[in-house]
């Protein structure tokens, strides 16, 4: 891990890395990461980006969504973290303070999100990573999704589960169902 790590800082991939040396190092970096959302909730939480580009894109990515971000508004606040090891970054815009969670949330979600999204596809990368679909980014599957595979988890569903009866609701709608969000 040693050697990989400092070939990726020599070439400028990496700024800085950190690996623990022993099992209470490992526990405290993880307690850490573990209260990273915790705390954006106590600040007024965070419209949450789970994103995902091939590791060769990070950089590229957060060059470009830190940019469209600036342009949307250049006091919004960033809290980007994740596993990069795998390409996955949860790239989530601060609510500011005094400002209704809610109202905000619909707001980014309903233009600049679309954007970052946009870009993670650009990359070759995803608008889900680590916490899936569900049902809340249903309709981005719909958007971002190949066309085929959608289709053919449709046929799964509708093969094991007509009536719509496990996981209701979520991933993809079931064959003959209308799509809400």
């Amino acid at each position: 891990m040693e050697a990989v790590l400092s070939e990726a800082i020599e070439y400028g991939w990496i700024e800085d890395a950190f690996l623990a040396q022993s099992r209470s190092q490992r526990t405290a970096m993880w307690q850490v990461r573990e209260a990273i959302p915790e705390g954006e909730k106590r600040q007024n939480g965070s419209v949450k980006h789970d994103v995902s580009v091939p590791l060769s894109s990070i950089q590229r990515f957060l060059d470009l969504a830190g940019s469209q971000v600036r342009s949307y508004d250049a006091n919004l606040e960033l809290s980007v973290y994740g596993h990069v090891g795998d390409g996955n970054l949860h790239y989530n815009v601060l609510v500011p303070p005094d400002v209704d969670r809610m109202e905000f949330t619909t707001r980014i979600e309903g233009s600049l999100s679309l954007q970052l999204y946009d870009t993670a596809a650009v990359l070759g990368g995803t608008f889900s990573a680590e916490h899936g679909v569900g049902r809340f980014k249903k309709h981005l599957l719909e958007r971002y999704g190949d066309v085929g595979r959608i289709a053919a988890m449709r046929r799964i569903k509708a093969a094991f589960d007509p009536a719509d009866i496990m996981n209701a609701g979520a991933i993809v709608r079931p064959l003959g169902k209308e799509f809400t969000t």
